[in-house]
């Protein structure tokens, strides 16, 4: 009886270490304000998780940090890799002509190359042994359609409010 009992617990355990590593937590979606070395600020929201994570402006242009410390716009090279423009973000109301001019044909919210993931999130890229996209085969495909609609609905929204402003 004891040795089962013991048994019994140490699966438990291992279940849950087990389960820890398939799952985790998604990033906070609340906009915050970061300062730049400039002295200036810049709003960003964060998405992904607490294995992989990117960045975007309010209107979800992807931006990636500089190593001067300055946010750039991301773009994607031949490779699909996201890369930094040369542009330094700014809130929307900050931006220049120039800049806004640059931003009508760049696409919102782009993610890393699944290339990237694998490289620079190496530890990320794989929970326990499972990696990042076969993780994706354990949602459930309806809730992935339904996203995918809803974010084209958002994406045409989008477009609609940015043709207005012009």
């Amino acid at each position: 009886m004891k040795n089962s009992l013991n048994l019994g617990i140490l699966m438990l355990f291992a279940l849950s270490l087990m389960s820890q590593t398939v799952f985790a937590a998604p990033a906070d979606p609340t906009p915050f304000d970061y300062g730049l070395p400039d002295g200036s600020k810049i709003t960003i929201i964060l998405e992904g998780d607490e294995w992989i994570s990117w960045n975007y402006t309010e209107d979800e242009y992807t931006i990636l940090l500089n190593k001067e410390g300055f946010w750039e716009y991301a773009v994607k090279d031949e490779n699909d890799d996201l890369v930094l423009s040369g542009i330094i973000a700014r809130n929307e109301s900050d931006r220049s002509s120039a800049e806004i001019e640059f931003l009508r044909d760049l696409p919102i919210r782009l993610n890393y190359s699944r290339s990237q993931i694998e490289v620079l999130f190496p530890m990320h890229a794989t929970g326990g042994g499972i990696t990042f996209y076969e993780q994706l085969e354990y949602a459930d495909p309806v809730e992935i359609v339904k996203e995918e609609i809803q974010e084209e609905i958002q994406q045409e929204s989008r477009k609609k409010r940015r043709r207005c402003r012009r």
